[in-house]
């Protein structure tokens, strides 16, 4: 695989979403691509303008008593994990060998990780750390977590996304799944297009047609596998409502290629 195009790994980061799983994640899809890792902590503006409010109101674990929340507080609170989150990264890039940089910024997430995606080689969002993944009966995607889940479509960063997922199913030695829109009926030429490819690069792998763009966002919801893998220019991708219906939903890393 010729990786001289391949070199930046983003991950992005927030207070709810930076688990070690994640980290390490990123840290071996770096490593493998030969790229440099960048973390991204985004402070959510819409979060902290809301927490600004004088009207807004928590409730303590404990006592399940409300109190004025304080904006400032909750400032200085997600300064503290960024810290944290750093000096992980720094950690798991250091002992990986990675060249690796670190940034915090405010913004609204969505449009914020639209904006830093569409400059990325890859750009990788962690899954919310409080969701946990528990198959569904009759479920036929939700597999072990030991599969790699590609969204092959027609657009020029698919070809990047499938060796992306390659080397990750290779190298973690996972199985690879490779889900293409459904037209109807019979195999589609995408569908055939895939095989094809596979034929020649994983012999191993499995094609499957799915409703589209409806099977991503169950997947998202369903999957329990190592990771989803979306090329970046999917016009779906584009849509921040449809993208924030992805990151509601996703119980594993979300990885865009470009």
């Amino acid at each position: 695989m010729n990786n001289k195009h391949r070199r930046r790994v983003l991950l992005a980061l927030d207070a709810a979403n930076s688990t070690l799983e994640t980290l390490e994640f990123a840290a071996f899809l770096a490593v493998e691509l030969e790229a440099k890792l960048q973390g991204l902590f985004v402070e959510d503006a819409d979060l902290l303008q809301v927490a600004a409010l004088p009207f807004t109101r928590e409730v303590v674990l404990f006592s399940a008593q409300e109190r004025r929340f304080e904006g400032g507080a909750l400032d200085r609170s997600l300064k503290i994990v960024a810290k944290r989150v750093q000096m992980e990264l720094a950690r798991v890039a250091e002992g990986a060998r990675l060249s690796w940089s670190f940034e915090t910024v405010r913004g609204r997430r969505i449009p914020l990780l639209l904006e830093v995606g569409a400059t990325s080689d890859v750009l990788i969002v962690a899954r919310p750390r409080q969701k946990r993944w528990r198959p569904e009966s009759g479920d036929q995607l939700s597999a072990s977590r030991g599969v790699i889940y590609l969204v092959y479509t027609d657009t020029p960063s698919a070809e990047h996304a499938l060796i992306t997922a390659l080397v990750l199913a290779r190298q973690k030695g996972r199985q690879l799944v490779v889900l293409v829109p459904q037209e109807g009926k019979g195999q589609t030429s995408l569908a055939v297009r895939a095989a094809g490819r596979l034929a020649e690069l994983q012999p191993q792998a499995s094609v499957r047609e799915m409703a589209f763009p409806m099977g991503v966002e169950n997947l998202c919801k369903q999957s329990g596998g190592e990771a989803i893998i979306l090329p970046a220019d999917m016009p779906e991708v584009q849509d921040p409502v449809w993208f924030q219906s992805l990151l509601d939903k996703v119980r594993c890393p979300l990885v865009l290629v470009r």
